[in-house]
C-alpha cells in the first residue's frame, strides 16, 4: 500500500512539472484552503407587516447557499472570496474546514524551506482537495520583491468623508429600523444641490432628513427645525441613539444647526455654501461638546429628539435594512487579534505612503487567509492574498480550481508565490492596487482612499472585481467594525507628543483645564489597581473629584463594557471629568489590554487627557488627542 502511494505521488510531482513547462494563458485566481474565519449572518428584524424574513443572501456555491433570516443565522465556517461558482462554503459547524494536502514545492524554492516542512512530508498525504478560485484579477508573473515604487507614493493621506465613522454591526442595533436610516444616511454623504435635484428649494439638514424619514418610514416629518422638534420626545444626547434628531438652540428661540445624529458623536448635516466649499453639501460632523448641554457654536443648548414610535418601514426601507452592509457577525477571537497585531502597523504604513485604506488591507488578510491560519497563508509561505506566480524566484504549488471562458470549472497544480514574510506579501497587495493589472493600470483605482472617499466605498468597489462573491464587501465591513480596523486608516499617535508636566502645554490649552492637578493620594484603599498603572490613576483622578468608581472595573480597555454593566453613564461623546477608555492598540494603547486615561478638557480641535504608565508607572502625563482619535469607535468615555 505504502509503495502504491508513493508511486501515486512520483505521478502527482511528474505531472505537475508537466503542466508548469507548458505555456498556458495566465488564469486569474486567487488560492488558498478555506481559512477558518467564523460569521455568522445577523437576523433582520422589523415591526409591523415588514417581511424582511423572507430576504435571501444567495451566493452561487458548489455546496450550499448563505442565507438571511429572522429564524435562522447560518454559521460560515471558512468565507472566501471566489471569481468563479464556488463562492462562499457554508459550514453549519464550528470546525475548521479541511486543508488540503501538503503543497509540492517548486524546484526555485530555497533550501531552508524544504528543511522547515520535511516533518510534513514525511507523513503521508491525504488525496489532494482542490483549492477554491477565489480572486478575479490577480494574473500570473514573476516578482522580484523588494521595495515599492516610489512614484506610487502619495504626500498627504487623503480623508475620508465618513469623518472617522465607522458601520456599526447590524446586530449592535435593537431597533433594526434604526440600521436603516444610518444606512441611508451615509448613502447621502458628499452630495451636493443638484444631486438631490432641488433646483428652486434651498439644500438644509432638515430637508435631507425629511427625505430620508418620509422614504423609509412614509412619515411627513416636515421641512422646518421647528416642525421636526414636535416629532418625539427629548432626552440627552448621552441617551441618544442613531437616528434620533437633534438641535441646536439658541437662547433667542432660533436654530443654529440641526441634523440626523449617527451614534459616535457624529451627525449628518448640510454645510453650508462658504469660500472653500461654494456648494452645500451633506457631511459628517463631530458634536464638539464643552459640557453635556452646551456646544462651543454661539453656546446654543443641544436638543435631541427621539422620533421612533410605531415607524413602520416600507418596501424602500425594508430594501435598504436587508442591503445594510455590516451584517455577519464576527465572532472576535484572540487567534485574529494576534494576527492583527503582527500585520497592522506595516498596513498602516503602507495605507498612508501608497494611497490606499489599510482597514480593508488588513480586513482582506484576515478573511483570505483565516487570519493567517490557511495553508498558503502561513511559515513559510506567508501568501495573505493567494497571489499566483513566483516571488524572488520561488513559489509552491497547490491544487486549484479554475474557471474557462465557457464558465466551466477544472483543478490544475498551480504555483504561487512564495513571501519570505507578512510584508512581502502586503507590500505585492499594495502593488497590485496601485498598478492594477496587465492591460489596465486603473483596475483598482475606484478603491484607493482619494477616489473612494471612505472604505465603505472600497469594499463595495471589490465586491465583483476583486471578488465575486457578492457578499465580500459586507464580510470585510463586519470585521471592520468587530475588530476597529479604521483605526488603521490614521496616522499613529507617537509618543513624541507625551507631555510630562501641566506647565509644559500650550497656554491656550492651559486656560481650558478647570480641574485642579491630581493630589497624589491613593484613595485606592482595597488595592485592587496596581499602582502606577493607568486604571490606578484614573480611578484615583475620579475619586478625587468626587466621581463614584468601581474598585474592579478591569483592564484600561474593559472600562466600557465594565461601566455599562455597572449601570454608569457610558457615552460617545468627550467631556472633561471623563474617564475614556481605548480598545487595544487605539493611540498607542497596550495591544492585549487597551488603556484607560482622564479627559482633562475638549477643545474644537480635540481633547486633553492626563494619564499613567505611559512614560514610566511614576509619571503622570499629558496628551493632545485629535478628534480623529477622540470621536472614534476605538474609544468609549466614562462618567456623568
Amino acid at each position: 500500500m505504502k509503495s502504491k502511494k508513493i508511486k501515486r505521488q512520483i505521478l502527482v510531482l511528474a505531472s505537475v512539472l508537466i503542466l508548469l513547462s507548458l505555456e498556458v494563458t495566465p488564469v486569474v485566481t486567487l488560492a488558498a484552503e478555506l481559512p477558518s474565519i467564523h460569521l455568522q449572518v445577523s437576523s433582520i428584524q422589523t415591526t409591523g407587516d415588514s417581511d424582511v424574513g423572507t430576504t435571501e443572501s444567495t451566493t452561487s456555491s458548489d455546496t450550499t447557499t448563505t442565507n438571511i433570516s429572522t429564524t435562522e443565522s447560518s454559521t460560515i465556517s471558512g468565507s472566501t472570496s471566489s471569481s468563479t461558482t464556488e463562492t462562499t462554503t457554508t459550514n453549519t459547524s464550528s470546525e475548521p474546514s479541511k486543508e488540503s494536502t501538503t503543497p509540492l514545492e517548486s524546484t526555485q524554492s530555497v533550501e531552508s524551506k524544504e528543511q522547515l516542512k520535511a516533518s510534513e512530508t514525511s507523513q503521508e498525504p491525504e488525496e489532494p482537495e482542490p483549492v477554491s478560485e477565489m480572486h478575479s484579477a490577480f494574473t500570473e508573473g514573476e516578482n522580484s520583491g523588494g521595495s515599492l515604487d516610489f512614484a506610487l507614493e502619495v504626500e498627504e493621506i487623503a480623508p475620508s468623508n465618513l469623518n472617522g465613522y465607522e458601520l456599526p454591526l447590524l446586530s449592535s442595533f435593537e431597533e433594526k429600523e434604526r440600521a436603516a436610516v444610518v444606512a441611508e444616511a451615509l448613502k447621502q454623504v458628499g452630495k451636493k444641490k443638484q444631486d438631490f435635484k432641488q433646483a428652486e428649494t434651498e439644500l438644509t439638514s432638515s430637508l435631507v432628513a425629511q427625505m430620508i424619514y418620509q422614504q423609509l418610514f412614509q412619515v411627513d416629518f416636515g421641512n422646518t427645525p421647528q416642525e421636526q422638534m414636535k416629532t418625539g420626545d427629548s432626552r440627552s444626547i448621552d441617551e441618544a441613539e442613531p437616528g434620533d434628531l437633534i438641535f441646536w438652540q439658541t437662547t433667542g428661540g432660533d436654530y443654529s444647526q440641526n441634523g440626523v445624529y449617527l451614534g459616535q458623536g457624529k451627525y449628518l448635516v448640510v454645510a453650508p455654501e462658504s469660500k472653500d466649499k461654494p456648494e452645500s453639501t451633506v457631511q459628517l460632523n463631530n458634536i464638539y461638546t464643552t459640557s453635556l448641554q452646551q456646544d462651543s457654536k454661539e453656546n446654543a443648548t443641544l436638543i435631541v429628539v427621539n422620533p421612533f414610535h410605531e415607524l413602520i418601514l416600507t418596501d424602500f426601507g425594508k430594501q435598504v435594512l436587508a442591503a445594510y452592509s455590516a451584517s455577519f457577525e464576527v465572532k472576535k477571537t484572540d487567534q485574529t487579534t494576534n494576527f492583527i497585531k503582527k500585520i497592522s502597523e506595516t498596513a498602516r504604513e503602507l495605507g498612508k505612503k501608497y494611497d490606499v485604506f489599510a482597514s480593508v488591507m488588513i480586513a482582506q488578510a484576515i478573511l483570505e487567509s483565516g487570519s493567517g491560519s490557511s495553508q498558503l497563508g502561513r511559515e513559510p509561505y506567508y501568501n495573505l492574498f493567494g497571489v499566483k506566480g513566483s516571488f524572488q524566484g520561488n513559489s509552491v504549488i497547490f491544487p486549484t480550481k479554475e474557471v474557462d471562458q465557457a464558465g466551466h470549472s477544472y483543478t490544475i497544480s498551480a504555483g504561487f508565490r512564495d513571501y519570505s514574510g507578512y510584508q512581502d506579501s502586503l507590500q505585492d497587495y499594495v502593488q497590485l492596487l496601485r498598478q492594477g493589472i496587465e492591460g489596465n493600470e486603473d483596475f483598482y483605482k475606484p478603491a484607493w482612499r482619494s477616489e473612494a472617499k471612505n472604505y465603505l466605498q472600497a469594499t463595495s468597489f471589490l465586491t465583483g472585481k476583486y471578488a465575486t462573491d457578492t457578499q465580500y464587501n459586507n464580510k470585510l465591513n463586519s470585521l471592520i467594525a468587530v475588530y476597529h480596523l479604521t483605526q488603521f486608516d490614521l496616522p499613529k499617535v507617537v509618543d513624541g507628543l507625551v507631555i510630562q508636566a501641566k506647565n509644559e502645554l500650550p497656554e491656550e490649552y492651559q486656560k481650558q483645564m478647570d480641574f485642579p492637578v491630581y493630589d497624589g493620594i491613593n484613595y485606592n484603599q482595597s488595592g485592587s489597581y496596581p499602582v502606577g498603572q493607568c486604571t490606578w490613576y484614573v480611578y484615583n483622578r475620579l475619586k478625587q473629584l468626587g466621581v463614584p468608581v468601581d474598585d474592579f472595573m478591569g483592564n484600561g480597555g474593559d472600562w466600557g463594557s465594565k461601566g455599562i454593566a455597572l449601570g454608569y453613564q457610558v457615552s460617545a461623546l468627550p467631556k472633561a471629568g471623563r474617564a475614556i477608555s481605548f480598545q487595544p492598540g487605539v493611540a498607542g494603547a497596550d495591544s492585549q489590554y487597551g488603556h484607560v486615561a482622564f479627559v482633562e478638557a475638549v477643545t474644537s480641535e480635540g481633547i486633553i487627557i492626563s494619564e499613567s504608565n505611559v512614560v514610566n508607572d511614576q509619571t503622570i502625563s499629558y496628551r493632545v488627542l485629535p478628534n480623529a482619535v477622540a470621536y472614534s469607535s476605538g474609544v468609549t468615555y466614562i462618567g456623568s
